[in-house]
């Protein structure tokens, strides 16, 4: 990597960490706490995620949403299992449900679960938005801020790149992220420093 790109990255990670307010307010973005009357939205955000496959099966509209409702249910007990406790959110737009956000926080990080914003609103900086508030909160908390990406899901990557994370470690078909918060100065560099180098290759 250039230096210059280094730079750049690394001014784009801090600049993330303090516009996230008048971000949320330019694109009237906000979240809610996830209620038992989301669960059909819930549904619905999680089968948008997966529409590469739904056309690359033959199968009827039963069985595809019986495999959503299974692969939907794998998940939120994969989360609620190995990342508890965790909170999960409705992402609104003018007060318009438009996608589910998780996070789950400990001592040591504040890890992205899953962000999902439905197609038509996607391309449209909220996602990135929605990034910046929690690179925010892990500024403030002086943690690091991680989310794992597919690997071969190369436009997430350049986004999470793109405002300050780093690749760390792959995880069999994912790679974990990072973003670190910059120290104050005269403060030590939180963690082990990283070369930014893909792990992967």
């Amino acid at each position: 990597m250039r230096v210059s790109e280094a730079n750049e990255r690394k001014v784009a990670g801090r600049r993330g960490s303090q516009d996230s307010g008048a971000c949320a307010q330019a694109l009237g973005v906000s979240l809610r706490p996830v209620t038992a009357g989301d669960e059909a939205f819930l549904l619905r955000v999680f089968a948008s995620t997966r529409e590469t496959e739904r056309h690359a099966v033959d199968w009827s509209d039963e069985s595809w949403d019986d495999f959503i409702r299974t692969q939907s249910e794998a998940q939120r007990r994969h989360y609620t299992t190995n990342f508890s406790p965790s909170e999960h959110m409705i992402v609104l737009c003018e007060e318009q449900p438009i996608g589910r956000i998780w996070v789950y926080r400990d001592a040591n990080e504040i890890r992205l679960l899953d962000i999902a914003i439905l197609a038509p609103y996607r391309g449209k900086g909220i996602g990135t938005c929605l990034i910046r508030r929690f690179q925010k909160e892990a500024q403030t908390a002086n943690l690091p801020l991680r989310h794992s990406v597919e690997l071969q899901n190369h436009g997430a990557r350049r986004l999470y790149e793109r405002i300050g994370f780093v690749p760390i470690s792959a995880q069999g078909l994912h790679i974990l992220m990072e973003w670190v918060p910059r120290p104050s100065e005269g403060e030590p560099s939180l963690g082990t420093p990283r070369d930014g180098r893909d792990p992967t290759t």
